[in-house]
């Protein structure tokens, strides 16, 4: 059988080739338990302010794992969640630096390589932690913790591409939004929606010296007001 790349020069194609960013993320807030039992996944996370339960099953036709239940329900489960992401550090992978590396030099003139920078909070809360209903009644009825909990996710998406962008091997860093699909598990994000939850993560980042070296935030969502007992950021 062939490989990906002797495939892409067989069919004499340009490739865009993927690989993980050369950061891991550092949580002393949350520990993180995971058991699997007949292709379900239960996912248990500890923080000071409760526990967050997921449950996901495995799709044999995707060969990808979808949420069954998701780990905001309540507007107790707001106030955990946000030991997720207030505090989180990143710190450059010596190993993912070099497979890094190494797969730019294996796609050589074959395309170009990309890595991610993750989705918005929005699409996070909808796809991953509250669900489509679970968010926009959130947003409703808990708009001041809600948002919030998206500027400690944007927070810590800056603090991502901050450790990640200076040591990233890669051409391309991409963004991955879903903000209109047709498919009934993937939610759709309106036009208003996606300037005032989305745009400032899409365009969060600006390299001022053009080599990774230097970010800064080019915009900001909506600053919340912190609710009592907030983690310090």
């Amino acid at each position: 059988s062939m490989s990906e790349l002797e495939l892409v020069d067989h069919l004499e194609l340009d490739h865009m080739a993927s690989g993980p960013a050369p950061v891991v993320g550092r949580n002393d807030r949350v520990t993180r338990r995971v058991s699997e039992k007949e292709g379900r996944r239960t996912v248990l996370l500890e923080t000071p302010d409760g526990r967050l339960r997921s449950v996901e099953g495995y799709a044999p036709a995707s060969g990808s794992w979808h949420p069954l239940e998701f780990p905001i329900k309540t507007p107790d489960d707001l106030k955990a969640a946000r030991h997720l992401f207030a505090t989180t550090r990143y710190e450059v992978s010596s190993e993912l630096r070099q497979r890094g590396e190494e797969r730019l030099a294996a796609v050589g003139e074959r395309g170009i390589t990309t890595t991610g920078m993750g989705i918005s909070p929005l699409m996070d809360l909808l796809q991953h932690l509250c669900g489509v209903q679970g968010t926009y009644l959130m947003l409703e009825d808990h708009p001041a913790e809600m948002e919030e909990l998206i500027q400690l996710m944007h927070e810590d998406r800056l603090r991502f591409l901050d450790a990640m962008l200076p040591a990233c091997p890669y051409e391309w860093v991409v963004c991955v939004e879903n903000t209109s699909t047709t498919l009934p598990f993937l939610p759709r994000i309106t036009p208003s929606e996606y300037r005032k939850f989305c745009l400032s993560s899409t365009e969060s980042a600006s390299l001022t010296d053009g080599d990774g070296s230097s970010l800064k935030a080019r915009r900001q969502p909506p600053r919340a007001r912190p609710s009592n007992g907030a983690p310090a950021s």
